[in-house]
């Protein structure tokens, strides 16, 4: 098992936290509006929020694994 130390100042723990967080904001966007576009094929609008949902859902996990 690794250990890691961490610095108040240090800018990786920053990025970690920033990046997923910036992941599920933008999944949430998605999934809030897609129903708000005429589909242009059958099950566009439900395969884009699933894609979105699914990032959204890795994006916690990896948030997860870090902390």
């Amino acid at each position: 098992m690794s250990e890691w130390n961490y610095v108040a100042n240090d800018g990786t723990v920053a990025t970690a936290w920033a990046t997923p967080y910036s992941m599920i904001k933008d999944a949430n966007l998605v999934i809030s509006n897609v129903d708000k576009f005429e589909e242009t094929e059958a099950g566009q609008a439900a395969r884009i929020k699933g894609q979105a949902l699914a990032i959204r859902a890795f994006a916690h996990f990896e948030l997860l694994k870090y902390f």
